[in-house]
């Protein structure tokens, strides 16, 4: 390799570096407000304090079970294709989250939370 080819490298390297730092920092930032966010919205449209811890057992469930297949789909047809799918059952769950607040649905909240937790 060149010196120039080696240089054209590294900064490839460190642009996607910052890519992946800059996702992480998203992701934790997005699952800490899902977290608190879920924990209120579960204790309201619930209607009572003692079913906001429902919220991170939720998402911690669907994190749990949803491992297992992505991990295989990672295994047969790559990471790219398992973490698209993740991303996408999470924005989802997202959307249903958001439907479950408009029609103030305490299940639909819990299911919507599942999914954001893949």
């Amino acid at each position: 390799m060149t010196a120039q080819t080696d240089a054209s490298l590294e900064i490839a390297q460190r642009k996607v570096r910052a890519v992946l730092i800059l996702g992480q920092i998203m992701a934790g930032l997005g699952m800490g407000a899902t977290l608190s966010m879920g924990a209120i919205l579960a204790g309201r449209i619930g209607g009572s304090d003692a079913l906001s811890g429902m919220a991170a057992t939720m998402a911690t469930l669907g994190a749990a079970l949803a491992a297992v297949p992505l991990a295989s789909l990672a295994s047969r047809a790559g990471r790219a294709l398992s973490l698209a799918s993740g991303a996408s059952v999470a924005a989802l769950g997202g959307l249903v989250v958001i439907g479950a607040i408009v029609v103030s649905s305490f299940i639909l909240l819990l299911v919507g939370l599942m999914m954001v937790g893949v």
